[in-house]
């Protein structure tokens, strides 16, 4: 049967909305989630922007980390996740909209600012990460690009604090380009082939309602295009603001039955906004879980 964690999720009514491990640990324990996902973003909204004296969609500096993470020392409450900026557009000064700030793995300067940036909040946390969850960008980027710059965070960690996180790829479907089943097996096959090296510890953290939005009709063959030993983790909302049911269009049994089948443990991430929704959420996918009983792990292939 697969080890099933989940991750306590970055919910809009935490305060300060980066703030550090400490102050999310006892949301964490009471909803039996022994993963924390912080945020580490660009700068997302004027306030932030306020606060660090940086433009909305900027890198953060050393000085903005300092003011918007907690400083931490001592063994982390829990392992946590960085969760880097996913390339959205944001709300600007005045309320304008402002431009998605671009991933650019195909620029080496670029993804050195990015490691330095993760690095900077791993240390004002006091511990390292256990994953870094990254997104692909635009089709600037191409699938080595993503590989280089995944081994490039390892080996960065791994120099710093003698230690390397799992470091999670995305699917997203806003314009960027590993966002279907066939887009993400090729990634797959391509990190395989370049860097085999990752296989065991890095991989895809396949959003659900992102596949099913791409796809729609289409979902359940882009999910069986998609290679099971890249799956590592997945994130499970509906449209991040509802609880999951199986009135949704999503085939949420086929799903968890894919989850069920891995012979590894899988972080689940449910994704949702906001603090009431994560309880049942969980239950939601305890219960698909329990409903499908002891099933032939997939061990290879």
């Amino acid at each position: 049967m697969t080890d099933i964690t989940f991750v306590f999720p970055n919910v809009s009514e935490l305060r300060p909305q980066r703030g550090g491990l400490s102050s999310r640990a006892p949301h964490a324990a009471e909803q039996g989630c022994g993963y924390l996902e912080i945020p580490c973003d660009f700068v997302k909204n004027p306030r932030e922007a306020q606060r660090t004296g940086l433009a909305v969609g900027s890198a953060l500096t050393a000085a903005a980390i300092a003011e918007l993470y907690d400083e931490e020392a001592g063994p982390a409450p829990l392992p946590y996740i960085l969760h880097t900026e996913p390339s959205l557009p944001r709300r600007g000064e005045f309320g304008i909209p402002s431009p998605a700030a671009p991933l650019r793995w195909y620029d080496r300067d670029w993804t050195d600012a990015l490691i330095g940036m993760t690095a900077g909040v791993a240390e004002r946390l006091g511990n390292p990460p256990a994953a870094v969850e990254i997104h692909p960008g635009d089709r600037r980027n191409s699938y080595d690009d993503v590989v280089r710059g995944m081994a490039a965070i390892r080996a960065a960690f791994e120099e710093r604090y003698g230690t390397m996180p799992a470091v999670l790829l995305e699917n997203r479907t806003d314009g960027q380009f590993i966002g279907d089943g066939k887009a993400i097996a090729r990634f797959w096959n391509r990190l395989a082939t370049v860097a085999p090296e990752l296989a065991d510890d890095c991989g895809v953290v396949l959003d659900v309602q992102q596949l099913y939005t791409k796809r729609k009709e289409n979902f359940l063959v882009d999910l069986a295009a998609i290679p099971w030993d890249a799956l590592k983790a997945f994130h499970v909302h509906r449209l991040h603001r509802a609880v999951p049911s199986l009135a949704d269009p999503i085939p949420w049994p086929e799903v968890f039955a894919l989850i069920q089948s891995l012979d590894r443990p899988v972080l689940i991430n449910p994704e949702m906004h906001h603090l009431k929704h994560i309880a049942p959420t969980i239950a939601f996918c305890r219960e698909q879980l329990a409903s499908l009983g002891e099933r032939e792990p997939r061990t290879s292939g």
